[in-house]
């Protein structure tokens, strides 16, 4: 092991133009709760597996200027740190759905979409604490080369030239990436937008974004959920870039995340999730429902807050319409062939009304 972290600390060193200290010491201290670190240590792409502990109590003028300098350094060499951290990193292997044998089953019929649903979401509960932002420096090797070319926010040098920047009051589309959160844990959301100053698409660590739609697809997630595709977009969150009342701009990470802290514990903020394995939709981790719309929606990696729409409760009569519309139209079966499922409820039983939330 100490070899490889000398190994690593040399290309580093040879790729960063830094000096990486690979002695015990140095070790145990980046290894710790409250690491120091080293303006002339490169840090975050060293072989750790503890890197989360990193998150959170970084110079993030330091982390920026690393960061960039690793965007500048060259796909090869990027390649490299790309490599050597995957090991450590990856959540998910593509085609290993949790919930695929009780998925086959809800196609047959051989259980209710309560039934499933019962499993799908035993393990949901609200949020405990509010995530640590990825660094820049895991955001420029997370991201492929084609998408960390169209802009890391936050990161100038990364920027195209003469396109459009993301700014306050821009009509967006946001997802998250997923063979970032796949391979590295990273989660960065896309956000595509468009303008007076123009259309454009970047990455950023964090979004807030006001008079949302949310998005998504009940075929593509059952498809997704039985194994038949692997993960692939189609669920949005669709608004517009909120503003800031202090700067009047859009809110900086920084900000966004102290929104977050804010939010947690605020009772009409709804913490949402979305997993095609689960279901179709986006849905609040304390009810396990559908959530359709929001007026203020905080994004902090692969946490959602969601401001309550004003109507929120069993009094909201244009989204009970809403839970009753959501229907499994027509699906991909296992030798590849579309099937018509004559709209299908997927939160009714058959001939059932719709199945009270257990909180």
């Amino acid at each position: 092991m100490a070899g490889l972290s000398r190994l690593i600390a040399k290309e580093l060193s040879e790729i960063l133009g830094t000096t990486v200290s690979t002695k015990a010491d140095d070790t145990v201290e980046a290894l710790g709760k409250a690491p120091t670190v080293s303006k002339d240590n490169d840090y975050l792409t060293i072989d750790n597996s503890n890197y989360k502990e990193l998150r959170g109590s970084i110079d993030e003028s330091v982390d920026a200027k690393t960061a960039e300098k690793l965007f500048d350094s060259g796909e090869e060499n990027i390649d490299k740190i790309r490599k050597s951290q995957a090991p450590n990193r990856k959540q998910e292997q593509s085609g290993k759905r949790p919930f695929k044998e009780f998925a086959q089953k809800l196609e047959t019929d051989e259980i209710t979409p309560k039934e499933f649903r019962k499993i799908a979401f035993s393990d949901i509960k609200n949020f405990k604490s509010v995530e640590q932002l990825p660094t820049f420096t895991e955001a420029v090797f997370a991201l492929d080369k084609q998408k960390r070319s169209q802009g890391i926010l936050g990161l100038p040098k990364t920027y195209k030239k003469d396109e459009p920047i993301i700014y306050s009051g821009a009509k967006v589309r946001a997802r998250l990436d997923i063979p970032a959160y796949n391979r590295f844990n990273v989660y960065m959301p896309q956000i595509d937008f468009s303008g007076k100053k123009g259309k454009g698409s970047m990455f950023a660590r964090t979004m807030v974004i006001e008079d949302v739609k949310f998005s998504s697809s009940s075929s593509a997630s059952f498809n997704i959920s039985r194994g038949i595709k692997t993960k692939y977009p189609h669920a949005y969150i669709m608004g517009k870039v909120a503003e800031s009342s202090k700067t009047k701009k859009m809110f900086s990470d920084k900000e966004a995340r102290d929104l977050a802290l804010n939010a947690i514990d605020d009772i009409t903020f709804l913490h949402l999730g979305y997993n095609p394995d689960r279901g179709g939709f986006f849905y609040d981790r304390l009810s396990k429902m559908p959530v359709f719309d929001s007026p203020f929606v905080i994004q902090i990696g692969k946490q959602v807050y969601a401001k309550k729409p004003p109507k929120w409760g069993m009094f909201d009569l244009e989204r009970r319409k809403k839970l009753k519309k959501l229907k499994l139209e027509k699906y991909i079966d296992s030798e590849g062939k579309e099937q018509i499922k004559e709209g299908r409820s997927i939160l009714m039983n058959k001939g059932g009304l719709v199945q009270r939330p257990d909180r």
